[in-house]
């Protein structure tokens, strides 16, 4: 038993009706049919991209559909980030922060120390 179905050794009738089923036909003219409805269809296409060709519009716009979208999001990218730097720039800078950012120092030990000393 596997995953609560029960396996049968091998039937016979059931393997002979699924050869039956699942046989080529015996006809001749079936497969002379086959090979002619075949080569004929492939005489009808001059060529192999004959299908992509209707396919012409729907990728334009498609292209065109995401072209936009990546402009509108672009765009709204540039809104965003303009609003936070304006907001940035309008933000008061204390007194304290003006002066850590104010380095007279190569090393800026001086700028720290007061950063760190001054309410």
């Amino acid at each position: 038993m596997i995953d609560g179905h029960h396996i049968e050794p091998e039937d016979s009738r059931v393997t002979a009706a699924l050869r039956a089923l699942m046989a080529p036909p015996q006809d001749p003219a079936y497969w002379s049919g086959l090979e002619a409805s075949m080569l004929a269809r492939l005489a009808d296409d001059e060529d192999w991209t004959a299908p992509f060709a209707r396919w012409t519009s729907a990728g334009l716009i498609a292209a065109a559909l995401a072209a936009l979208i990546t402009g509108a999001a672009l765009v709204r990218t540039y809104e965003v980030e303009a609003r936070e730097m304006a907001t940035l720039l309008e933000t008061p800078v204390s007194f304290t922060a003006r002066v850590a950012t104010e380095v007279t120092e190569p090393d800026g030990r001086e700028a720290t120390l007061r950063y760190v000393i001054e309410p």
